[in-house]
């Protein structure tokens, strides 16, 4: 894993992730909200991990969740547990961190993630 884009409003994060993936050995780049994902997505592509707060202006987690519709492995991340989310329709994702689990789970959920995308893409599919 060499590429990692982080969909998050929070510089704070991006702070943080840019430390902790750097010593992995990881680049991340990063998109403000969903719009701006997209137009990264349609000009840089090849990402090997999307990392996407659930929380946005102008384009949510979710939402951009459903446009990528399952063409990368995707990290969810919120500031909310996860117990007290409502999905009025369930996401597509790999993995879901709640930040302030970041610190100490980020690096195994990225390969968790990553691992389950690559069994996941080497199924075949029953015609």
């Amino acid at each position: 894993m060499k590429n990692v884009l982080l969909v998050d409003d929070d510089d704070q994060v991006f702070q943080m992730l840019s430390f902790l993936l750097k010593k992995e050995g990881i680049q991340l780049l990063r998109a403000a909200d969903g719009i701006d994902a997209k137009k990264l997505l349609s000009t840089k592509g090849g990402f090997d991990l999307l990392i996407v707060d659930v929380f946005m202006p102008r384009m949510g987690g979710l939402d951009f969740c459903e446009f990528i519709n399952g063409r990368y492995p995707v990290l969810l991340i919120s500031g909310r547990k996860r117990d007290e989310m409502i999905w009025e329709s369930a996401p597509r994702y790999d993995a879901f961190l709640e930040k302030d689990q970041i610190k100490d789970h980020l690096i195994k959920a990225i390969y968790k993630a990553q691992e389950r995308w690559e069994l996941f893409q080497s199924t075949p599919v029953a015609a």
